[in-house]
């Protein structure tokens, strides 16, 4: 059984889009959605794998590598880098 994404149905806002907003002094952005859909998705992605074995220490590795990524897009965006 094949689960719907959370990012099949979320659609962010597109950077344009929010740093158009940051720039007219909007000061606060909502991204807690997208963190999840980015975790939440790696997530079940690694679990559909053939080898998958669950492995306590390690089984949240590549959803936080993946949510920290996204959060470093957000910065970079935010602070206009």
């Amino acid at each position: 059984m094949s689960l719907v994404s959370i990012s099949e149905i979320l659609i962010p806002a597109p950077d344009t889009d929010v740093s158009k907003a940051i720039s007219i002094g909007i000061a606060k952005v909502n991204v807690c959605t997208e963190l999840v859909a980015a975790f939440a998705d790696t997530f079940a992605n690694e679990q559909e794998e053939q080898d998958f074995r669950y492995n306590v220490p390690g089984v949240f590795t590549r959803p936080r590598v993946a949510a920290k990524k996204l959060v470093e897009e957000k910065i970079r965006l935010f602070t206009g880098l």
